[in-house]
C-alpha cells in the first residue's frame, strides 16, 4: 500500500520564514516518526544553501495524520546541513532544555486575505467596512467574514491530533485566532507550525491567503494587529501559591525588552504602539487582567492563589514560537536561582534553632542550583563545540555526531529538572519559615 507523506520546514527567509512543503510516496507505512527517512531539498531554492552545494536535509521531528488526503500523513522536520548540523534557520534546534514540566498555549491571530482586492474578506474594494466593535466572536454574515476556512481548519486539526483548543473571530473583520496548547517546548512549536501549515493549505481552496503580518492594514489606521499571545507555566507556578514567584519572573521579563523583541517577529513596531490592547514596544508592564500590559497576569492565577500561567502578550502573530520559547529560558532560571538563594533571618531567640534548621537547607539548596546552572552553561557550550569539531572532521560519521550530541542533551535535561525540583522545594520551605515568624508554628 502507497502512503504519502508531507514533509514540512521552514525556509531561510528573513525576517520572516515562511512554510515549505513536498510529499514524498512510501511502501508499506506504518504512520510512525521512526519509519521516516531523513530526505533533502534545493536549498538554494528556499534561501538556504549556495547554488554550488545547494542540497540540505530534512529530519522528521514530528508526524500527524492527514485527514484532508486520502493515506497521507504530515512531517514536521527540521532543516539540517548536508554534515548533519543543525542549520542556522533551525529555530527548533535552539531548544536546549525541553521540558515537558513546561507548558505552552500559542493565541494564534491572524487575518484571512483576498489576494485579489489585497484586503481581507469583508472589506470593500475601496474604503473600510464599519469601526471595530461588532467583529468580536461575532455571528451573522455582515459580520463573521470566512468562517468556512476557519471551520474547515479546526476539523482538520482535531483530526490530525493536534491538540487545537479554541477558535474565535478577532477584533478587525477578516480576523481569527486559534489556540494550540501543548506540554514541552517542542511540541508546542510543531503542533503550532503544523496548525499553520493545514491553515494555508486549506485557505487556498477558497482562493484566501493567510496574512501573518503583525499589523497588516497599517500602523495609523484604527484597526488592531495580530498577536501570537504565549501564555505558560512550570510546576512552581503551577503549584507553588507565591505571587512573589509571579512578581519576579515578569520582573526578570522587563530587563530583557530589546533581547525578547528581537524573536517576537517582524513589523512588531507597527503593531505594539501602546494602542489597540498592547504595550509600546520601548516599554514593560505586567498587571492582572491587563490587556494594554507587556505580561498579563490571568485573574484566574489569582482567584486560584496564585498558581497558574502568565500571558506575554508582546509576541507577533509571525513570531517563531521555537526561538520565542528558548528565550524565555534565561529569565526564568535567572529568577529559580534568585529564589534559591541564601535569606537573611530576623527572629526571636526562642525560634532560632528550627529557623537555622531550614536556613542551613536553604542555603543548601542554593548551592547545588548554583552549581548545576555551572555545568549546564558548560554542556551548553562543550555540545556547540562536540559539533563544530566533529562536523569539521571528513572522517567522523555524522551519525556519531548527532549520538553525543543528543547524550549532552540529556544531561541538560536531568539538571534543568533538577533544579526546578529544589526550586519547588525552597518555596515551601519559605512559606514554613513564614508560619514560625508569624507564631504558626510548622507542621509537616
Amino acid at each position: 500500500m502507497k502512503s504519502k507523506l508531507e514533509y514540512i520546514w521552514l525556509d531561510g527567509y528573513k525576517p520572516t520564514q515562511s512554510l515549505r512543503s513536498k510529499t514524498r510516496v512510501e511502501t508499506d507505512f506504518g504512520g510512525t516518526l521512526e519509519e521516516c527517512p531523513m530526505w533533502s531539498f534545493d536549498g538554494s531554492s528556499t534561501l538556504q544553501a549556495s547554488g554550488d552545494d545547494s542540497d540540505c536535509l530534512l529530519k522528521p521531528v514530528a508526524i500527524f495524520p492527514d485527514p484532508d488526503r486520502a493515506s497521507a500523513y504530515l512531517v514536521m522536520t527540521e532543516v539540517l546541513n548536508a554534515d548533519g548540523t543543525p542549520h542556522e534557520s533551525n529555530g527548533r534546534a535552539t531548544i536546549d532544555d525541553d521540558d515537558a514540566d513546561f507548558w505552552f498555549g500559542f493565541e494564534q491571530e491572524y487575518f484571512l486575505w483576498d489576494t485579489k482586492t489585497n484586503l481581507p474578506p469583508g472589506f470593500p474594494a475601496s474604503g473600510y467596512p464599519g469601526p471595530q466593535g461588532p467583529y468580536y466572536c461575532s455571528v451573522g454574515a455582515s459580520n463573521a467574514h470566512g468562517r468556512d476556512v476557519v471551520e474547515d481548519h479546526l476539523d482538520l486539526c482535531l483530526e490530525a491530533g493536534i491538540n487545537v483548543e479554541g477558535i474565535n473571530a478577532e477584533v478587525a473583520a477578516g480576523q481569527w485566532e486559534f489556540q494550540v496548547f501543548a506540554k514541552g517546548a517542542k511540541r508546542a512549536g510543531d503542533e503550532t507550525w503544523v496548525a499553520r501549515y493545514l491553515l494555508e493549505r486549506t485557505a487556498e481552496r477558497y482562493g484566501l491567503a493567510i496574512n501573518w503580518e503583525p499589523k497588516p492594514l497599517g500602523k495609523e489606521l484604527d484597526w488592531n494587529g495580530s498577536g501570537m499571545h504565549a501564555n505558560f507555566s512550570n510546576g512552581i507556578m503551577r503549584e507553588s501559591g507565591d505571587e512573589a514567584v509571579f512578581n519576579k519572573i515578569c520582573e526578570e521579563f522587563g530587563k530583557n525588552i530589546e533581547r525578547h523583541i528581537g524573536v517576537y517577529g517582524a513589523n512588531n513596531d507597527q503593531r505594539l504602539t501602546g494602542l489597540h490592547e498592547t504595550q509600546s514596544i520601548d516599554m514593560f508592564s505586567y498587571g492582572v487582567s491587563d490587556r494594554g500590559a507587556s505580561i498579563r497576569i490571568p485573574v484566574g492565577t489569582v482567584e486560584d492563589g496564585w498558581k497558574g500561567r502568565l500571558e506575554d502578550r508582546r509576541t507577533a502573530s509571525n513570531a517563531d514560537p521555537y526561538r520565542w520559547r528558548q528565550q524565555l529560558s534565561r529569565p526564568l532560571r535567572r529568577v529559580w536561582l534568585k529564589l534559591a538563594s541564601p535569606v537573611s533571618i530576623e527572629a526571636p531567640a526562642a525560634r532560632v534553632q528550627p529557623e537555622l534548621f531550614y536556613v542551613h537547607r536553604l542555603q543548601a539548596l542554593s548551592r547545588v542550583i548554583q552549581i548545576s546552572d555551572f555545568i549546564l552553561h558548560c554542556c551548553g557550550a562543550q555540545i556547540r563545540n562536540l559539533v563544530q569539531n566533529a562536523s569539521g572532521n571528513a572522517i567522523a560519521p555524522r551519525r556519531c555526531t548527532e549520538n553525543i550530541r543528543l547524550h549532552c542533551l540529556a544531561i541538560r535535561h536531568i539538571l534543568v529538572s533538577l533544579l526546578h525540583v529544589y526550586t519547588c522545594h525552597r518555596v515551601r520551605l519559605m512559606t514554613r519559615l513564614s508560619s514560625i515568624y508569624s507564631g504558626r508554628g510548622c507542621a509537616d
